[in-house]
């Protein structure tokens, strides 16, 4: 008969069963997590140090040096909501110049240093819209979120602008999303502008998503991806009744249609050296595009400008790139030629420059903007 195992054989058995599995803790610990973390450290360091660096070398490419020049980023409140504005001029007595960015919920201030040079010739003011990087908040009320109040905020913002530069006009530039609060704002207070500038108009948001979603679907049977047609017909009603179906058809548009200046990697690159914007501001620039997707996209479904805005009486000039396929050259060209424009009206086209031409074609983008907008409109009363 086998011997029973003495109480004290027991305990060190025990012993040895548990310490197997700390040793191998211990050894995991020493050699895999502690390097692996070592290592992350070391990275995330890294990767601030090149950030410092980036935007210290922006901000000294970008230097305002005039004595009489001004750069200035401030916290204003507009609608009872605070928001950031961007001012920057080599010359502050030079026009001023509102950019309303695109989106919604997309700034343009931390890639406005590409621009930098159109500050020799205007007083260059981004401003992050409620909702928008910056801006962004978990407070905004979602009720505000309106075309109709964002119209309102561009006035107020106007009106600021107007009073701090002791000037009775400005210029008034709207990309895309921005390019609807614009010309509802031309449209309503005329007086307040010298000139106003559609980059990417929009103008009938169905008939833009008609155009946009049948190109995609076209181009995804040429490349006989199942994948991208399973999703698109997901998608089919218009007008889409979510924002988040906007973005669908879009990501898969850039994935069949030539890559558009600036690249991906190079908007994220100079959005990452933007001396304007902290890690936390980059993270409410993610949030607030889909906030503002969310919350703005039935208003933005109604957007037709042939019925809306079917006058302009300011000089107006549209800025448009023939490789748009996010809004499709054909429609602001349309409206262009339907739009009643007593002071005037130029369709400029730009080439090879997809749908975000001011930072695809900086070069002539400024070139437009000085020589023909502010050579044209600077004299007239």
């Amino acid at each position: 008969m086998r011997k029973p195992t003495p109480p004290e054989s027991k305990s060190r058995i025990e012993q040895i069963d548990r310490s197997g599995p700390r040793r191998i803790w211990k050894k995991l610990l020493k050699w895999v997590l502690l390097p692996a973390s070592a290592l992350f450290a070391v990275v995330i360091v890294g990767l601030l140090v090149h950030r410092t660096w980036a935007q210290h070398r922006v901000a000294e490419a970008t230097k305002i040096t005039s004595p009489n020049g001004i750069s200035s980023l401030e916290k204003i409140t507009l609608g009872g909501v605070e928001q950031w504005i961007l001012i920057r001029g080599q010359d502050r007595t030079r026009p001023v110049l509102l950019f309303l960015h695109g989106g919604p919920g997309a700034p343009e201030m931390p890639f406005s240093h590409l621009n930098a040079d159109l500050e020799k010739s205007f007083v260059v003011v981004q401003w992050d819209q409620r909702g928008s990087g910056k801006s962004w908040s978990s407070s905004i009320p979602k009720e505000s979120m309106t075309i109709k109040q964002f119209v309102a905020d561009t006035h107020d913002l106007v009106e600021l602008l107007r009073e701090r530069f002791k000037v009775p006009k400005i210029y008034l530039a709207g990309f895309s999303w921005g390019s609807i609060v614009g010309v509802q704002t031309a449209a309503r207070w005329p007086e307040l502008f010298h000139a106003y500038i559609g980059i990417g108009q929009v103008t009938n948001t169905v008939e833009i998503e008609k155009l946009l979603y049948e190109w995609t679907v076209k181009e995804a049977r040429q490349a006989g991806n199942r994948k991208a047609l399973k999703q698109l017909a997901e998608v089919q009603q218009t007008p889409w009744p979510r924002g988040k179906d906007c973005i669908r058809v879009c990501r898969w548009l850039y994935r069949f249609r030539p890559a558009e200046p600036p690249s991906q990697s190079r908007t994220l690159q100079l959005a990452w050296s933007s001396p304007y914007y902290s890690l936390g501001d980059l993270y409410g620039m993610a949030r607030g595009m889909w906030f503002s997707f969310d919350n703005l996209w039935s208003d933005i479904t109604r957007v037709d400008l042939f019925t809306q805005v079917p006058q302009l009486d300011v000089p107006v000039y549209f800025l448009q790139s023939r490789d748009d396929y996010v809004v499709t050259a054909e429609m602001p060209e349309r409206y262009y030629r339907a739009l009643i424009a007593p002071r005037g009206k130029e369709l400029i086209w730009f080439e090879n420059s997809g749908h975000m031409l001011h930072l695809g074609k900086p070069e002539k983008y400024r070139e437009v903007l000085v020589k023909r907008v502010l050579k044209e409109t600077s004299s007239r009363p």
